[in-house]
């Protein structure tokens, strides 16, 4: 598996209900835990390490074929107990889908969408009973659900007028592809004048008398849902001209079919897929274009692959100061409208997880005097702004009295009149719907010697 809800790497485990675990470029990352280091921030994936379609069948965990996965956990020190949290409830051990490793690993087998979810790992020194933790994991299972009727059909169409093919009723799927094929595996392919949409619905521009007999002729096409190693195919469909139906061929300006939301939003680091389908007659041509000027496949980390006739924009590796704009538009054009293209507006917003400005999270250590102050500072960039929580010795600290020692002031932690009682572990949480970091100070009055390198051996650091 490659480390860490569209950062990230994606990692696929096929089981019997046709699930699949899938690491997806997510912000959420996974922690490793160091002797005498706090926690670092984590340099976000700038791409998907694992596409779902390069994922190898198999049921049980094996980094090689990429399949499972296995969250570290490393902590040095003695006295240690580890335990792991999923959605925030304890996870019982022994358990039927995962094994906790004598190093704290958490290893994950069999899945299933239920196994979805946020997972946290938690390392206590049962000699002071103190305890830390790793920041959080986000992991979605990939799963394909069958379709919940496999009849055939025969669809009337009227030659000459657009026409599109809904993929059948099925379950819900995830990280799914889709497309149209006979039972031969002879594929219904996009061209010119057909698309497949994300969703799998296929859309031709102008029902041709040479569509309906490929249709014909291939016994009819099936919706195919893909995961992983597992497909499912609809029943099949079939097209039959009205009766008296003739092609006109009149020629008709582009309208769009499907497009994007007029604002979409991207998270910094991800990719970002846009996609734009016009029909008319003929077959309008597709542009992209950013604050006016062409957008070129393969520069600027933009990419309009050729199989999809320039209908798909894809952003890799999202940069708010590269990306972001008001003024991205698709434009269609064809013989009807030459010099006036119909043109369709995205204000693209790009947020950001957080993470530390500078990428420096606030001191490993920090040495107040006796009766003297002190400031810990969270220092984080973040769109949408984080929540900041903090921590000492892994109990929340919460808002005190005017006369406390230790003031909480959003994403400071003030303190004031240092006695010994405030020596300790201070962890800062910075979280937001696109993830979370976890920095650790360890906080010395000048006065104080005692050993805490005990504890300070559990702390979480997260490797670059």
């Amino acid at each position: 598996m490659a480390p860490d809800m569209n950062g990230a790497t994606r990692v696929v485990l096929h089981n019997a209900a046709h699930c699949f675990l899938s690491l997806d470029f997510l912000p959420y990352d996974t922690d490793h835990w160091a002797i005498r280091s706090p926690s670092k921030d984590h340099r976000f994936f700038k791409h998907d390490l694992v596409k779902p379609d390069e994922v190898k069948f198999s049921k049980p965990y094996d980094a090689s074929k990429n399949t499972g996965f296995k969250l570290p956990c490393d902590a040095t020190g003695s006295n240690l107990e580890w335990r792991w949290q999923h959605n925030g409830t304890d996870i019982v051990f022994p358990h039927r889908k995962y094994l906790l490793g004598d190093d704290g690993s958490l290893t994950g087998e069999f899945l299933e969408a239920e196994n979805s979810g946020i997972y946290q790992c938690f390392v206590k020194d049962t000699g002071s009973d103190k305890e830390t933790f790793s920041r959080k994991l986000r992991i979605g299972v990939t799963y394909v659900g069958d379709f919940t009727t496999s009849a055939d059909e025969v669809q009337v169409v009227d030659l000459g007028e657009p026409f599109d093919i809904k993929c059948p009723p099925h379950e819900p799927n995830y990280g799914a592809d889709y497309t149209w094929e006979s039972t031969n595996r002879i594929q219904f392919k996009r061209d010119e004048t057909r698309a497949i949409s994300p969703d799998g619905t296929v859309f031709v521009m102008f029902v041709t008398q040479k569509d309906v007999d490929e249709i014909v002729g291939l016994k009819g096409i099936g919706c195919t849902i893909v995961g992983g190693n597992t497909i499912y195919r609809s029943g099949l469909i079939t097209l039959q001209k009205r009766a008296g139906s003739t092609d006109s061929k009149a020629l008709k300006s582009p309208s769009w079919a499907k497009t994007p939301n007029n604002a979409e939003t991207a998270v910094e680091g991800r990719n970002k897929t846009l996609y734009c389908l016009a029909i008319g007659r003929p077959a309008p041509k597709i542009i992209w274009k950013k604050n006016g000027i062409l957008i070129e496949s393969g520069k600027n980390s933009f990419e309009i692959p050729a199989a999809y006739q320039n209908r798909r924009l894809d952003i890799i590796g999202v940069r708010r100061d590269a990306h972001e704009d008001k003024l991205y538009t698709c434009e269609a054009e064809n013989t009807q409208n030459i010099g006036n293209p119909k043109v369709f507006t995205i204000n693209l917003k790009v947020e950001i997880a957080p993470r530390w400005v500078g990428g420096t999270p606030p001191p490993a250590k920090k040495t107040i005097d006796i009766e003297g102050s002190g400031t810990i500072l969270c220092n984080v960039q973040a769109d949408p702004v984080p929540a900041y929580t903090w921590y000492k010795g892994g109990t929340k600290l919460l808002s005190s009295p005017i006369r406390t020692k230790v003031i909480i002031n959003n994403n400071q932690l003030e303190f004031k009149n240092v006695e010994l009682a405030q020596d300790g572990v201070y962890q800062c949480v910075a979280e937001s719907k696109l993830g979370m970091i976890v920095s650790s100070t360890w906080v010395e009055s000048a006065r104080q010697s005692a050993n805490l390198s005990e504890f300070w051996s559990i702390l979480p650091v997260q490797r670059e």
